[in-house]
C-alpha cells in the first residue's frame, strides 16, 4: 500500500497537465490535415467558384513554457502539406467569336501547398486532462503544385503569395503523462491570391 501511494505521488509530480511556472519541456507532434480555402473579400458573393477540401498532414515539434498554474506558452515549428480543389464555372465567360478557345466545361485546379508554420499558442488546462488553446500563427510557403484541366486558363499568377497568417483555436485531451491528442482549427486572416486558408488538424503530441 505504501509503495502504491509513493507511485501515485510520483506520477502526480511528473504529470505535464499542471503547468509549473518557469518549467520547460520539449515534444514532437504530428497529425492529419483537412484543408480548404475561403474566398477573399475582393471577390463578389456571386463569383462562380467552389472549393473542396483535401487531406494532408503536418509534422514538427514544440516547446512548452509554464507561465502559471494550468497555463503554458507553446511555440511550435511545423511542416504542413495542405491545399484544396478549386472549381470555376467558366460558362459566364464570353469567348471571342474569332477565337473561341475557351470551353464551357468547368475549370478545375488541384492546389497542393507545402508550408513551414510557426504557431505561438497559449494552452490552458480546464481540468487534469482537458485543455483549450488559442494563438496566432505565421507561415511561409516553401513550395506549391497546381494541376488543372485546361490549356486556356491558369490558376492565379506567377507571383504566388508566400506569407501566411492565421488564428488557431483548439481542444486537447491528455492520455497519461506524455501523450495528448487534440483538434485544432486554423483560420487564415491574411489573404493569399484572394483566398484565406481554412485548416482542421487532428493532432497527436508526445512530450519528450
Amino acid at each position: 500500500m505504501k509503495r502504491l501511494c509513493i507511485l501515485i505521488a510520483l506520477l502526480g509530480v511528473g504529470s505535464p497537465l499542471i503547468s509549473q511556472e518557469g518549467a520547460m519541456t520539449f515534444g514532437i507532434k504530428g497529425g492529419v490535415n483537412y484543408s480548404s480555402f475561403i474566398l477573399g473579400k475582393d471577390l463578389p458573393d456571386s463569383f462562380p467558384a467552389t472549393l473542396k477540401g483535401k487531406i494532408g498532414g503536418h509534422l514538427g515539434g514544440f516547446l512548452r513554457i509554464g507561465l502559471a498554474e494550468n497555463l503554458s506558452l507553446k511555440p511550435e515549428v511545423l511542416f504542413s502539406a495542405q491545399g484544396a480543389k478549386y472549381v470555376l464555372d467558366i460558362s459566364f465567360i464570353d469567348p471571342n467569336p474569332f477565337d473561341p478557345t475557351i470551353s464551357s466545361t468547368n475549370y478545375e485546379a488541384n492546389i497542393r501547398e507545402y508550408l513551414v508554420l510557426l504557431p505561438v499558442i497559449l494552452d490552458y488546462y480546464i481540468s487534469d486532462a482537458f485543455d483549450v488553446e488559442l494563438g496566432p500563427q505565421l507561415g511561409y510557403l516553401l513550395d506549391y503544385k497546381i494541376s488543372d484541366n485546361s490549356k486556356d486558363l491558369t490558376y492565379g499568377s506567377g507571383d504566388y503569395d508566400k506569407f501566411e497568417m492565421a488564428l488557431c483555436l483548439g481542444l486537447g485531451y491528455a492520455i497519461g503523462d506524455r501523450y495528448r491528442m487534440g483538434l485544432r482549427y486554423d483560420y487564415g486572416i491574411l489573404e493569399r491570391n484572394n483566398l484565406k486558408s481554412s485548416v482542421f488538424q487532428l493532432v497527436f503530441d508526445y512530450r519528450l
